[in-house]
């Protein structure tokens, strides 16, 4: 039997989906995480690492695989995948470059490194967000508006934002700054400033097995994210375009993982299409994250979960083409506070190409809008023959849910 390490975060929502899809394929599983979640006797094995410590990780790993060899890693989230290339490259298991990972994992490096690349970048520059203000605004000089400024580690659209002006990009720095505090000191206090990119945007669902290029999916979204917030709405799979657009997009994304080294592993990645040509927003070394995986799932042999095992193993996928249009919703937060109940859940059910409503978040927890946010409350999902009808779907379901909310308030406690 084949077996695999899977690298996760303890608080990766991705554990369970890949245990299942090794049981699926036969497959063994080692799990190797801070050990903070449980594991299920019987269902995967698992090691203890120390998530302050990237060299003493790599020996433990190191001593796991003289003991019990694995013939491929898979990597869940992005805070593991450096240390999933750096096992890899250490025993000649399918991986990309350690070097060429690192870069990735921060967009400022990243960015450095399409630019150093010849890639078609927009301007860019690095702030810290640790300096003084007269420092910051001495930087801004050569900033063209509108712009995004985004920190260089977080995801999910995290404290991203737009600025049209100085003034504006001042107040983002402030904001951005909080944002990264909240989220750890693991975060640097650094913040990337581009230019807007105007256009449509698509997602670039692919897999690389050892340099070969494969397209998992190409996925529209409908809305155009103009901000000054980029949340997450729809996403509709297959994008309905012309065969150039699609060959395009899998071209610039595919050029430009041959450019940065990255040869084997999954990729996500989110383009603008304008005037110009096509532009990389994003590169991510993981896939599709959420519950949207499931819109992917739709049209492939395997799930995608099983597609990325396989390719960890080095064994091509079975990839196949798919016949309607699948669709998901991230349901946005619109109000901050304390949920205390969602209603219309069976009507929203029930309108017509809708699969399923799901929501995540439970009574009790706390709502936090975009750009501090970054969990949306549920997913809806609809398939069609047609993208009109399945995103029109998606917007009809939303509109039959209320989100009850309590308004989260100050708690003194007496002296």
């Amino acid at each position: 039997m084949s077996r695999i390490l899977l690298l996760t975060d303890h608080a990766s929502y991705r554990i369970a989906t890949y245990i299942d899809a090794c049981a699926r394929l036969d497959v063994d599983v080692i799990i190797a995480s801070e050990g903070r979640s449980s594991l299920v006797p019987g269902l995967a094995s698992g090691v203890s690492l120390d998530p302050n410590n990237y060299s003493k990780s790599l020996e433990t790993l190191s001593v796991l695989y003289e003991s019990e060899p694995f013939s491929g890693i898979v990597a869940t989230d992005d805070s593991v995948v450096r240390l999933a290339a750096a096992v890899g490259d250490r025993f000649n298991l399918p991986t990309s470059d350690p070097v060429a990972v690192e870069q990735a994992q921060r967009k400022d490096s990243s960015r450095v490194a399409q630019r150093d690349a010849g890639l078609r970048v927009p301007n860019f520059q690095s702030v810290r967000l640790d300096k003084s203000s007269e420092i910051q605004v001495q930087r801004l000089n050569s900033v063209t508006y509108p712009c995004v400024a985004k920190p260089v580690t977080l995801s999910a659209s995290r404290g991203v934002i737009r600025a049209n002006n100085e003034i504006e990009l001042l107040a983002a720095f402030s904001r951005i700054s909080a944002i990264i505090e909240s989220a750890g000191p693991e975060h640097p206090p650094v913040c990337l400033v581009e230019d807007y990119i105007e256009g449509k945007e698509y997602v670039v669902e692919g897999l690389i097995n050892r340099g070969e290029w494969e397209t998992i999916g190409l996925i529209e979204k409908p809305a155009l994210m103009e901000g000054p917030f980029f949340e997450e709405t729809i996403y509709l799979s297959p994008a309905e375009i012309p065969d150039s657009l699609a060959a395009l997009l899998t071209e610039t994304v595919e050029n430009a993982c041959r450019k940065l080294n990255i040869t084997h592993g999954p990729i996500h990645a989110e383009c603008r299409v304008n005037d110009d040509g096509a532009w990389l927003i994003e590169l991510g070394l993981r896939t599709i994250g959420g519950r949207c995986s499931r819109i992917v799932d739709a049209h492939n042999f395997y799930k995608l979960e099983e597609l990325v095992v396989l390719n960890a193993l080095g064994i091509k996928p079975i990839v196949k083409k798919q016949d309607s249009i699948s669709g998901v919703m991230m349901i946005p937060v619109a109000t901050q506070g304390i949920l205390r109940r969602v209603e219309g859940l069976e009507k929203a059910r029930a309108i017509s190409f809708i699969t399923g409503v799901e929501i995540d978040i439970r009574p009790g927890e706390q709502l936090v809008p975009w750009p501090e946010g970054f969990r949306y409350p549920g997913f809806i999902f609809a398939r069609g023959d047609e993208p009109s009808k399945v995103e029109g779907a998606l917007w009809s379901a939303f509109r039959c849910l209320t989100f009850v909310v309590a308004p989260n308030l100050p708690v003194t406690v007496a002296a």
